[in-house]
């Protein structure tokens, strides 16, 4: 084989293994999505077993949280009147956040704000009430299988 087919060769097998590439950057540029994992941000039919610590110190405590038909829940938090909440996503390649926001008794709020990346999820969640101070949480969780 001569010098000229043989680089020839190689420019084609170049060409053909970049061009995949070539087309997911291009659909990433039409639609700012990436061309693969573009369900990756749907966390409906996902439980998650955490564990929750208050910031400042205080017991940390195993809870569930799930997300079903749209909305966040935990059973933690029913006891104290919280009732599930919308959650909104918004994705990379590599990791989804999600928001929520419950409402309790006695007008108190409790705002999630996390990341699932894979199997895990890392979020912080804060407890809000009128005329006092409000509490923070992290919560560390992994997918219940």
């Amino acid at each position: 084989m001569s010098r000229f087919h043989y680089l020839l060769a190689v420019a084609l097998c170049s060409a053909i293994v970049a061009l995949p590439a070539t087309n997911a950057i291009a659909k990433k540029k039409e639609t700012g999505r990436p061309l693969e994992k573009e369900h990756h941000c749907k966390h409906d039919g996902l439980t998650f077993r955490c564990e929750l610590s208050q910031l400042n110190g205080g017991r940390a405590q195993t809870i569930d949280l799930f997300f079903a038909s749209g909305k966040l829940n935990t059973t933690a938090f029913a006891q104290h009147g919280f009732q599930s909440a919308s959650y909104k996503s918004t994705g990379t390649d590599w990791s989804c956040g999600f928001q929520a926001q419950m409402k309790g008794d006695n007008k108190k709020v409790l705002t999630w704000t996390g990341t699932v990346q894979g199997d895990a999820l890392e979020a912080a969640a804060t407890l809000a009430a009128p005329g006092q101070a409000a509490e923070t949480y992290t919560v560390e969780c992994e997918l219940k299988k």
